[in-house]
């Protein structure tokens, strides 16, 4: 009998006890385990920078969404201008407003 990782499945690993005779393996039975997650994600919304360009990466509903979860985002100053959602609208939504796209790009993870 031997234990193999059967895979991951929410917040917990499923790991299967083998059996068998002569090469022949089957499941004998399934444990799950607890898995311990750091779940808290920083996400970052640079201002865009090509000529004639006016959408953003995430609009201020999508920010409202992430923060609701329990993550962070960073969007740059100026950001949403293009779609005529200012500053004030990202920071109400619950995000953390940054000068530069340098701050943006050294805080956020995605």
């Amino acid at each position: 009998m031997y234990l193999g990782v059967g895979g991951i499945m929410d917040d917990y690993f499923f790991f299967y006890e083998w059996g068998g005779a002569q090469g022949l393996h089957y499941p004998l039975r399934r444990r799950r385990q607890m898995v311990i997650r750091d779940r808290t994600m920083r996400g970052g919304v640079p201002k865009e920078i090509k000529v004639e360009e006016y959408r953003v990466g995430l609009p201020p509903a999508s920010v409202r969404e992430y923060v609701a979860h329990g993550h962070e985002v960073v969007v740059q100053r100026g950001a949403g201008d293009g779609i005529g959602a200012g500053d004030d609208a990202y920071a109400q939504a619950g995000a953390r407003i940054a000068d530069t796209a340098e701050e943006v790009f050294s805080v956020a993870e995605m």
